[in-house]
């Protein structure tokens, strides 16, 4: 019989709550460009889809992840002192930073820009697609971030 620890039950929630809340907004480009490009009436919906799912899926996906962490740490007995202990700590902190201080209000400007436009034709101005720029730039910069943290997570160095 496999003995299941707490730890081990942690471990899951830990690493689920990086697949469920950090693995989609990886495709975040890839649907705003085909909205963008295939169908540009569309953008203000799948911008506000990506919103509804940083509110309801990643955010709390985050605070999840960082109590299985800090959970594991406890049970474990292991020092935050650990660099890959810190790095997950300080990748949690840069992508509320993203997510809120960023992503998040470059949305919701996008989602009126995007609005007017279309109220006044069917073409996206250069406001919108400066916005839809930073907004890239951002989720590259959090894809980077997830993408350190886990080789930290996994190599432990």
């Amino acid at each position: 019989m496999i003995a299941i620890t707490g730890y081990d039950v942690g471990k899951f929630v830990h690493v689920a709550a990086v697949i469920v809340a950090l693995g989609i907004p990886f495709a975040y480009p890839l649907f705003t460009a085909i909205a963008e490009s295939a169908n540009p009436r569309s953008v203000p919906t799948v911008l506000r889809a990506l919103r509804r799912n940083d509110f309801a899926i990643v955010t709390p996906g985050i605070v999840i992840l960082l109590l299985a962490g800090i959970y594991m740490l406890a049970d474990a007995s292991i020092s935050i002192s650990e660099s890959w202990v810190s790095v997950g700590f300080l990748a949690i902190i840069l992508l509320f930073a993203i997510v809120h201080g960023v992503v998040e209000p470059a949305v919701r400007k996008a989602i009126g820009v995007a609005e007017r436009d279309l109220g006044q034709g069917d073409e996206l101005s250069d406001e919108y697609r400066a916005l839809s720029r930073r907004i890239n730039a951002a989720g590259s910069v959090a894809g980077v971030v997830v993408l350190v943290a886990t080789f930290f997570m996994v190599v432990k160095p």
